[in-house]
């Protein structure tokens, strides 16, 4: 039996410790079993917690997205215009990096496109369906 106050460390995970005084045994024993049944409501709390959402999207794809949700494609754009609103949200790609992901997108009927005069030159323009 113990008699004076005793430091316990308990492992509870990886990484996680817990530490409490007892006087006794029988004590710390309960103690123990209450810190694992509290330690498994917070685990259990902590795992059903969402994800943070991603704020930026990642890559060409995702922010020709992005673009499209907030209806930038409302009016016919083509890659150069495109590419100038990317780099407003500091995302500089390459005009060659357009065309394959555009195809894409038009392909899953996410946009539609056509080809338009601009500038004594035929264009291939975006927008919305």
């Amino acid at each position: 039996m113990l008699t004076r106050m005793t430091k316990f460390i308990l492992r509870i995970k990886e990484g996680i410790y817990a530490e409490f005084d007892a006087t006794t045994l029988k004590e710390a024993k309960k103690e123990h079993e209450k810190l694992v049944r509290e330690s498994e409501k917070i685990i259990l709390d902590v795992q059903e917690e969402k994800p943070l959402k991603r704020t930026a999207p990642k890559g060409l794809h995702e922010q020709l997205l992005r673009l499209k949700e907030e209806e930038f494609f409302s009016s016919p754009r083509s890659v150069t215009e495109i590419r100038e609103k990317l780099k407003e949200y500091a995302a500089h790609y390459p005009p060659t990096a357009f065309p394959p992901y555009l195809q894409r997108i038009v392909q899953q009927r996410v946009l539609r496109r056509f080809k338009e005069k601009r500038d004594k030159k035929e264009l291939w323009v975006y927008v919305n369906l």
